[in-house]
């Protein structure tokens, strides 16, 4: 843990919900979560980079785990202390690996932090998260639009070398197994795909990656051209209509406001806001979500920590404020409901 800095943790308990708690030390959120029922939760969660000193989080520092309105947005973040390189096994979604695939998981990590090393890198720390395998590596970069490119960079350009690193892995308040406690995301685990613990398996080297070996090892491999798969879809206005409106509502239930409704010339509408719902410091003409002509919806935001996939950036959002968005229904679940409603095969975007 960064000297004097304050982590995110987060425990998900079976039930689904979600606690949330601020530590200065691994030992003071080791006495924490001791006092959580060991047979109760799926899993653990550290925050890879520290928090603001003036962050409102703080309000709770070294408090008891407990369920939040809000976590760790972009704008709580200090500074980037840590990449995150997570190899996750080939299996179905919502199950547990089986030895023969966490294993394939482990080995193509072992060959990524060789490949690193062969360029200077420090050796990397390396976690076991019980269903694939994680790399850590330490830096010191700020917590700034152009260090979210340059990350967000680095996974997409080694995703191509290595397929199993997640390349969404790259936002500044990004969640990781924490070391010592159990992964059980499946629900009914068996001898075939077991729940594991998460385990450090080599504390890796010293020394800190910097700006320009991240950018030299983009240019070993070069950084693959972004696709856009276009699809003709069939017009619905009057679903248009019902997905701005459900939009709108929950918007008002997160605090933010709808500035303005855009046509625009291809058929999709865009939706001006007061700010961005993941981070309040993205204002202006970038800041917006939309909806398609088939009335689907679409996120616009163009700053470079948001630009994700709607529906990543949408869970993503629903965690940040701990509202849940429904827009099949007229049901919008708010506060505690949102994570008690929250169906168990849920992937969090914001956890490794």
């Amino acid at each position: 843990m960064t000297e004097n800095a304050v982590h995110e943790f987060a425990v998900k308990l079976h039930s689904g919900r979600l606690l949330f708690g601020y530590y200065e030390s691994d030992a003071t959120a080791h006495r924490a979560l001791a006092e959580v029922a060991p047979d109760s939760y799926a899993g653990v969660w550290r925050g890879l980079n520290p928090l603001r000193s003036d962050s409102r989080l703080l309000s709770a520092l070294n408090a008891p785990l407990q369920p939040r309105k809000h976590r760790a947005g972009a704008e709580d973040i200090a500074s980037r202390a840590a990449l995150l390189l997570d190899f996750d096994a080939i299996c179905p979604r919502d199950e547990m690996s089986t030895d023969s695939e966490h294993g394939a998981a482990i080995a193509q990590a072992g060959q990524c932090s060789e490949w690193l090393q062969s360029l200077g890198w420090p050796r990397q720390k390396q976690v076991n998260s019980g269903r694939g395998c994680q790399l850590h590596t330490a830096v010191s970069l700020p917590a700034d639009s152009s260090t979210d490119a340059l990350i967000r960079n680095l996974l997409r350009s080694l995703k191509s070398r290595f397929a199993l690193i997640d390349a969404g892995m790259h936002d500044r308040p990004r969640l990781a197994r924490f070391p010592g406690f159990w992964n059980r995301k499946a629900k009914s685990p068996t001898s075939e795909r077991p729940w594991r613990m998460a385990k450090l398996m080599d504390s890796g080297g010293c020394g800190l990656v910097t700006h320009e070996q991240i950018e030299s090892a983009i240019a070993h491999i070069g950084l693959p051209a972004l696709t856009q798969s276009r699809t003709t879809e069939t017009p619905d206005p009057a679903k248009v209509q019902r997905t701005i409106e459900r939009l709108a509502i929950y918007l008002d239930k997160i605090g933010v406001a709808l500035k303005e409704i855009v046509p625009l010339s291809d058929g999709r509408t865009l939706l001006r806001l007061s700010h961005c719902p993941l981070d309040a410091t993205h204002t202006g003409s970038s800041a917006g979500i939309g909806v398609s002509a088939a009335g689907h919806p679409l996120n616009f935001c163009k700053h470079s920590s948001c630009s994700m996939p709607w529906g990543e950036w949408r869970m993503a959002v629903e965690l940040k404020h701990g509202v849940r968005m429904n827009l099949e229904s007229r049901l919008i679940f708010s506060g505690a409901r949102a994570s008690e409603n929250y169906s168990a095969h849920t992937r969090f975007c914001c956890f490794g």
